[in-house]
C-alpha cells in the first residue's frame, strides 16, 4: 500500500493470540532500553493481586502529563509486559510532541490545504467547533486520498497540562482513542484504526452490555478459538459469571464486549462490581481474546489502585449489592444465539493488506478520511502515530448525542463535558 508516498509492504511474523511484526520478548528487549529516557520508571506484575491468573502488567511514569501507569494484558508476562510498555511510550509521544504547528482557523486555512472535517470529529458540548475560531493543526496523511491532511492539535495530544505557550481551545475531545505503537508504522496504524472501530461501536452499542439481546449474546460453548477457551476456563476455574457480546458495528469488522462479575457478589471481605472489556481486530478470536483479557485487566487495575483517574465514588459504587445481583440475573437468564463458530477470520497475511481492507470497510459506511499523525521521534524511531478518522464517534462518560447522516449511515456524534482516556 502507499504511505507517505511510499509503497509499504510488511508480513506478519508472530501470530499467537495478537498479529505483530515480532515476537512481545523481542519488543521488550528492544524498547525498554530507552524507557528511562521517557520518564518510565518501572514495569510491575501485578497478576498476583488478583487470583484469576491471566498476566496484567503495568508501566509507571510517575512524571507523566496525562495517566501515570498504563496497563497491559496477554496470553503470556512477555505479551503483557509488552502491552503496557507500548502503552506508556505511545502516551509519552502524543505529550511530548515536536511537529510543527499550523495556527488558523478553518475557514482560513482550507483554501490552501487539505483539512480533517472538523464537523465530524467528537467535541465538548460547551464548545462546539466553529469555522472561524483559530487552533493549532498538525499535519498528517490522508490514507483514504493519499495525500497531506490537516488535524486540530487536540485530537492528537494527549497533554492533559499545556502550559501557556499552546494554549488550546478545549473544543476536541483529547483522548489516546486512535494512539498506537508498534515494531513498524503498518502495525501501528493496523492497530490504531482497530481501535476507533472498537470505540465507534461501543458508541452505538453500548446499551447492550447492559440490557443483554439475546441475538447478540455469545454462546461460550461454541468459542472453539483455544486462546479464547483458556481465558474463559481461568475465570470459570475463579468463580466469576460472564458475558460475551457481539457488538459488531456496520462496518463490519469483529468488535466484542466481555463482563465479569463475583459468582457471589456478597463475599462480605470485598465487593467488586461489574468489569466490561472490550476488543476489535480482523481475525475474530483475537478480538474476543482482547475483551476478555481487557475486563481481567480492568478488574485488577482496580484492585490495585494504581490508576490517576479511578476516583472514590467509583470505588463507593463497586460496593451497591442490589445493582451487582440484579446485573447477574439478567446474565444468568440470558440465553445467548450468537454461534461464534460461524465467523470466519477477515485477517491477511501482511498488515498492508490489514489496513487496505480496513479502509475498504470504512469507505463502505461513508467514512472518506482517514489521517495518520506521525509522531515517531528521531531520537527514538519507535515507530508511534495517531490515527484520526472523522465520522467515528467514541463513547465518553458524559455525553450527548445529535444523528448525522452520511451516504451510508447514521452516525452518533458525540459531545461531553469531560475526557476520555
Amino acid at each position: 500500500m502507499k504511505l507517505f508516498d511510499r509503497e509499504i509492504h510488511l508480513d506478519k511474523q508472530f501470530i499467537h493470540g495478537t498479529h505483530r511484526a515480532c515476537s512481545p520478548e523481542q519488543t521488550v528487549q528492544k524498547y525498554w532500553p530507552m524507557a528511562s529516557r521517557m520518564g518510565i520508571t518501572r514495569l510491575a506484575n501485578v497478576t498476583g493481586l488478583d487470583y484469576i491468573g491471566m498476566p496484567v502488567w503495568v508501566a509507571v511514569r510517575p512524571n507523566s502529563a496525562g495517566l501515570s501507569t498504563s496497563q497491559g494484558k496477554g496470553l503470556t508476562d512477555h505479551a503483557a509486559k509488552a502491552s503496557a510498555l507500548m502503552e506508556s511510550i505511545e502516551c509519552w509521544h502524543a505529550e511530548n510532541i515536536e511537529l510543527p504547528c499550523r495556527l488558523g482557523s478553518y475557514s482560513s486555512l482550507k483554501s490552501e490545504l487539505n483539512l480533517a472535517d472538523i464537523s465530524r470529529l467528537n467535541y465538548y458540548r460547551h464548545a462546539p467547533p466553529r469555522d472561524d475560531l483559530a487552533m493549532p493543526w498538525l499535519e498528517g496523511y490522508d490514507l483514504m486520498n493519499q495525500t497531506s491532511c490537516w488535524v486540530p492539535f487536540e485530537t492528537v495530544s494527549t497533554n492533559y497540562v499545556m502550559g501557556a505557550g499552546m494554549q488550546l481551545n478545549n473544543c476536541f475531545v483529547q483522548s489516546s482513542n486512535g494512539l498506537a505503537g508498534g515494531n513498524h508504522m503498518l502495525e501501528s496504524i493496523t492497530h490504531a484504526l482497530c481501535e476507533l472501530i472498537e470505540r465507534d461501536a461501543l458508541a452505538q452499542r453500548e446499551t447492550d452490555m447492559r440490557t443483554l439481546p439475546a441475538e447478540h449474546i455469545v454462546r461460550p460453548e461454541t468459542v472453539n478459538s483455544e486462546i479464547c477457551k483458556q481465558a474463559l476456563r481461568l475465570l470459570t476455574r475463579s468463580n466469576l459469571d460472564l458475558v460475551l457480546v457481539d457488538l459488531t458495528s456496520d462496518v463490519g469488522i469483529p468488535v466484542f464486549g466481555c463482563s465479569i462479575l463475583d459468582a457471589d457478589p456478597d463475599q462480605g471481605w470485598r465487593t467488586l462490581p461489574v468489569f466490561n472489556g472490550y476488543g476489535c481486530h480482523l481475525a475474530p478470536e483475537i478480538a474476543l481474546f482482547r475483551a476478555i483479557s481487557e475486563a481481567v485487566q480492568s478488574r485488577l487495575t482496580h484492585i490495585s489502585g494504581s490508576r490517576d483517574d479511578i476516583v472514590q465514588s467509583e470505588y463507593q459504587r463497586g460496593g451497591n449489592k442490589d445493582d451487582l445481583l440484579s446485573f447477574q440475573n439478567r446474565l444468568r437468564q440470558a440465553q445467548g444465539q450468537r454461534d461464534f463458530r460461524t465467523l470466519t477470520s477477515q485477517a491477511t497475511d501482511s498488515f498492508d493488506g490489514d489496513v487496505d481492507w480496513l479502509l475498504q470497510r470504512l469507505r463502505a459506511v461513508g467514512i472518506d478520511q482517514a489521517i495518520v499523525v506521525d509522531l515517531t521521534r528521531r531520537d527514538f524511531a519507535i515507530p508511534v502515530v495517531k490515527v484520526v478518522v472523522p465520522g467515528l464517534a467514541a463513547p465518553v462518560g458524559m455525553m450527548k448525542a445529535r444523528a448525522v447522516k452520511t451516504p451510508a449511515r447514521k452516525i452518533a456524534y458525540l459531545s461531553t463535558e469531560g475526557r476520555v482516556a
